[in-house]
């Protein structure tokens, strides 16, 4: 007697999702192709075919062969369960002809349309992001470096401490008036403040509501320790698995940025960090390529680009995307370096 055959479903409910995602973002797509053919916007049909044959492409094969054999099963004389399942099978296979022909009679008349514009080289340095938060840091390759990803609530009552790490004290609803060196600085929705390791704190909520927050640290703390943060109710949210990598001596630059992209935005440029990079979606769904693969980004999702990540993002949805950016990069170097598409993508 041969021996059970061993499935992993773990693996099987992945690929499940990984289609998935790949169907969505192929028929917002598609759907985009059709707005613009009908309004006779070329270079945005252009973009959004474009966009629509890459996701193809990167489509698991058993989807398309899966695709391959239903055309082929409808093409067939009433459908393998015969009467009206065949002619249903047929009237739709003769709508998705018309509907790909209209995409290629506008492929025709787009070769003689206006060329599309330039691509954005990031939209994290565009005119879409803006920096709520800086500092410059002297002598961070001195011990590993770890970024860390904090979120709580602060209630009423006032809350002492120290800093134990550099980093960003993010508002994101409420109110909170934070003391420091004799000054205190009150944050509303959306505004920052960095606070310097060792620095001696109050926080104190001071609008109708509670405080929630979000704190975006460099920590020197390793995976397996635990520190105080201020005693703030808070809990882990993200932190990076392993030191950001090659860094150098001299000064490092470390920001705190938000993006908002439009509804349809494209994707801008190829490009990597020169130092290492952390992306928090707040709003929104976007599509994000790591090293050539598209992934969706949904609220409260995380994504960490160290230097030798190639990404792009794009906002294919009917919605204005909005996420927070991390970066920590050398003061003498550009944060954002420009590469070449990917193979996937070219």
């Amino acid at each position: 007697m041969s021996d059970p055959v061993v499935i992993d479903i773990e693996t099987a409910r992945v690929r499940r999702s990984s289609r998935r995602n790949h169907a969505l973002l192929a028929e917002l797509a598609l759907g985009r192709c059709e707005e613009a053919y009908h309004c006779r916007d070329w270079p945005r049909f252009c973009y959004w075919h474009r966009v629509y044959r890459d996701i193809r492409r990167q489509m698991p094969d058993d989807s398309s062969r899966r695709i391959a054999r239903a055309a082929r099963d409808t093409g067939r004389s009433g459908g393998p369960d015969g009467g009206n399942g065949g002619r249903q099978r047929l009237a739709a296979l003769a709508a998705c002809i018309r509907r790909y022909g209209k995409i290629g009679a506008a492929l025709l008349v787009m070769l003689l349309a206006t060329p599309v514009p330039a691509q954005t080289m990031s939209w994290s340095s565009s005119s879409h992001a803006t920096v709520v938060a800086a500092a410059t840091l002297p002598d961070v390759a001195g011990a590993p470096r770890y970024v860390r990803l904090l979120g709580g609530t602060l209630w009423f009552e006032e809350v002492r401490g120290i800093a134990s790490a550099n980093g960003f004290f993010y508002q994101l609803s409420g109110a909170t008036a934070i003391s420091m060196a004799g000054r205190t600085r009150t944050l509303e929705a959306g505004q920052a403040l960095f606070l310097p390791r060792g620095t001696r704190l109050a926080f104190k909520a001071t609008g109708r509501g509670p405080s929630v927050f979000l704190q975006f640290l460099l920590t020197t703390f390793s995976a397996n320790e635990t520190p105080a943060f201020f005693g703030l109710t808070s809990h882990e949210i993200y932190r990076s698995p392993e030191p950001v990598g090659d860094l150098g001596l001299g000064d490092y630059v470390l920001s705190l940025r938000k993006v908002i992209l439009p509804d349809g935005a494209p994707w801008d440029v190829p490009h990597h960090r020169s130092g290492f990079a952390v992306h928090m979606v707040l709003a929104g769904t976007g599509a994000e390529t790591v090293n050539g693969s598209i992934v969706e980004r949904g609220p409260n999702s995380i994504s960490a680009e160290p230097s030798d990540t190639v990404y792009q993002w794009s906002n294919p949805g009917r919605q204005p995307l909005t996420y927070l950016l991390l970066n920590l990069n050398a003061k003498d170097k550009d944060a954002i370096v420009a590469d070449a598409a990917p193979d996937s993508r070219q």
